[in-house]
């Protein structure tokens, strides 16, 4: 069994199982050449929510044993147990808690490698098999390294260790025992700025520390399509709903974002997440949603239904100055009458007054085709936002800002004190007149 992306023959396996291991199939390898190697090898497609949830479980256990912990990817981490011999013992021993601890907790099978510093802590690890522990005692990191193969290049990308591959390949420098051995002025001589680093890890010498992830602040709402929607027209009415509610999440915190995320995950557990950097901080909807709707075309490119969509604000910072309330040419707060009639005016009813389908469910339909040939892969640009939430004189249609902030505003108000389902978006009986447009 193995995981990899069932989208592409050309993917690559991320992760494989111990039988697979043992007919010669290893992660990284083309999906054609693993089948090649093992008929029967059965994948599997990723799933991010899984992974996403086993991982912030690693993070609760590293939390208990380490003050500082480095996620490298999803299922591995580097803890530093300086300063723990206290509280847990020898670090061998407080690795062999945290294994038992996670597969006990839950039932994930894992391996610990103990050592001086990362290099050597990371190539113990890749050598054992679940439920192992590995410790290499200082002072012995040159003998344990001497016989592994320089195949072993955990710190150099994929293009760089590969041409460096070749080249010791070459020079018939084939273990680190061989490395180590070289004269450091020779290396340089064949292979450059990587030959100092190599001889190091020869030695079994790594001064990079653990590193956290740096803690930056950020919210995300998330929408859960069911069923899977694929009309683009649907999609970006209930996006327009997310990106509300995270706007008036944002003026609640007194916080403006500076960049805006979107990720929208595919019925095949495909994720495609797309940011975008603003030129000015803001937490209003009518300067928000140009950016994601570029966002959303940038994501939304194939013809797969799509099941979740999340928006994210990141880099939150207080505002430069403080935040109106209200509009400049209305100091005083809107009475709910004066609100409910700027609702009114914009194309909003309160609950009771909506009837017939939606005002942008009966557009959607109209702004959603295919372009060229069915099979192809590509869709046409949307619109900008038209549908729950933003209809006919809605946020995206505002030309006057502050009347969009007022009209945002005004939500906000009839929200906190009714409570947030007694907005609802739809066509009043006035609103099918033939101009279109809703009069009251």
């Amino acid at each position: 069994m193995a995981i990899a992306s069932l989208q592409n023959s050309r993917a690559r396996l991320s992760e494989v199982s111990q039988e697979a291991q043992q007919d010669g199939v290893l992660a990284g390898m083309l999906m054609d050449q693993a089948r090649r190697r093992c008929p029967s090898l059965r994948l599997l497609p990723p799933d991010p929510t899984r992974v996403r949830q086993a991982q912030q479980a690693l993070d609760i256990v590293a939390a208990h044993y380490a003050p500082i912990w480095e996620p490298v990817r999803p299922g591995h981490l580097f803890l530093d147990l300086t300063g723990t011999t206290r509280l847990f013992g020898p670090t061998s021993d407080a690795a062999l808690r945290i294994q038992r601890d996670v597969a006990s907790r839950y039932g994930l099978a894992g391996v610990a490698g103990v050592g001086s510093n990362k290099l050597v802590a990371h190539i113990a690890a890749t050598l054992m098999h679940p439920l192992q522990l590995c410790e290499v005692r200082p002072g012995s990191e040159p003998p344990f390294l001497a016989p592994l193969p320089v195949s072993i290049l955990p710190g150099l990308s994929r293009a760089h260790a590969r041409a460096v591959l070749g080249t010791l390949a070459d020079l018939n420098l084939l273990t680190w025992g061989d490395i180590a051995e070289s004269p450091l002025p020779a290396l340089e001589l064949v292979l450059g700025s990587h030959a100092m680093l190599l001889h190091h890890w020869a030695q079994g010498i790594d001064p990079s520390p653990v590193l956290p992830l740096p803690q930056q602040p950020r919210l995300e709402l998330s929408v859960t399509l069911d069923p899977d929607e694929l009309d683009d027209g649907r999609l970006l009415g209930h996006l327009s709903g997310v990106l509300e509610r995270l706007c008036r999440e944002l003026r609640r915190l007194q916080r403006v974002c500076h960049r805006v995320t979107l990720t929208v995950r595919y019925s095949d557990q495909v994720e495609i997440t797309r940011c975008q950097r603003l030129s000015a901080g803001t937490a209003w909807e009518a300067e928000l949603s140009p950016s994601v709707t570029t966002l959303f075309t940038r994501c939304v490119r194939r013809r797969v239904r799509v099941r979740m969509m999340t928006v994210g604000a990141e880099a939150l910072t207080p505002p430069d100055g403080q935040l109106l309330l209200f509009d400049e040419e209305s100091p005083s707060p809107l009475p709910l009458p004066m609100a409910h009639c700027e609702l009114k005016s914009n194309g909003h009813t309160g609950r009771g007054e909506s009837q017939g389908e939606g005002l942008g469910r009966k557009r959607f339909s109209e702004q959603s085709s295919w372009t060229g040939n069915p099979s192809m892969q590509q869709r046409t640009p949307p619109r900008p936002f038209v549908g729950e939430g933003w209809g006919e004189g809605g946020f995206a249609e505002q030309k006057n800002p502050a009347r969009a902030r007022r009209l945002a505003l005004a939500l906000d108000r009839v929200r906190d004190r009714f409570g947030e389902r007694i907005i609802s978006y739809g066509r009043t009986q006035n609103s099918l007149s033939p101009s279109g447009r809703g009069r009251g």
